[in-house]
C-alpha cells in the first residue's frame, strides 16, 4: 500500500494505491514458470513468466483530483492507467477512521504468531453519492496534520470515527 500527495504539480492530486492481486499468486506463477524451464517447455514458461511479470506490476486504486472536483477508479499495469474521471459533488467534510487489520502466520503445526496493524483512513464525504478515500497511514498524527492542512485550504470540517460514535475535531 502506498499514497502519495503530491504538492509540486497540482496542490491537491491524491493517488492512492495497493497491490490488485495477493503477492502469493504472481510467486506460484513464477514456480510454475521454473517448473515449465526446468522441464524444458519454454514456450509455457515463457507464457507464465508473461503473467507473473503482468500480475507483479498490477496496482488498484484511486486519483482524486480536489481542483477540479473529480476522481477516477484505475488499474495500473506496467505504470500504465486505466479508468475514466467521474464528477464529485460538493465537498461535505473529512473523516479520519481507524481501520484495525491482524494477520496471522504459521510457525509450527499448532503455532501461529499473529500481529495488530492499524491504519487511519481519510475519506472525502460529498454532499452526493461518490465518497473517495484520499489516504490511509498508520501514524495517527501525520494523518491529522495532512487532514488539517487541507480541510483548512478547502474550508471543510473534520470529523473522527471513534469507538463511541462520530465527534467534530477543532
Amino acid at each position: 500500500m502506498s499514497s502519495a500527495l503530491d504538492q509540486q504539480s497540482n496542490r491537491y492530486f491524491i493517488n492512492y494505491f495497493k497491490r490488485g492481486i495477493p503477492i502469493t499468486v504472481p510467486i506460484a506463477f513464477c514456480i510454475i514458470t521454473l517448473g515449465a524451464f526446468a522441464n524444458g517447455n519454454a514456450v509455457v514458461g515463457l507464457l507464465f513468466l508473461g503473467i507473473a511479470v503482468l500480475m507483479f506490476t498490477a496496482r488498484k486504486g484511486v486519483e482524486v483530483d480536489l481542483n477540479m472536483n473529480r476522481f477516477r477508479n484505475i488499474n495500473t499495469y506496467f505504470g500504465i492507467k486505466t479508468g475514466s474521471w467521474k464528477e464529485l459533488a460538493a465537498f461535505d467534510f473529512l473523516l479520519i477512521s481507524k481501520f484495525q487489520y491482524r494477520t496471522a502466520a504459521p510457525i509450527t503445526v499448532g503455532m501461529s504468531a499473529s500481529s495488530e496493524l492499524i491504519f487511519y483512513d481519510v475519506h472525502l464525504i460529498t454532499k452526493g453519492e461518490n465518497d473517495v478515500m484520499l489516504f490511509r497511514a498508520s501514524n495517527y498524527q501525520l494523518v491529522r496534520a495532512k487532514c488539517f492542512e487541507i480541510a483548512k485550504d478547502l474550508g471543510l470540517r473534520v470529523q473522527e470515527l471513534t469507538s463511541v460514535g462520530y465527534i467534530w475535531l477543532e
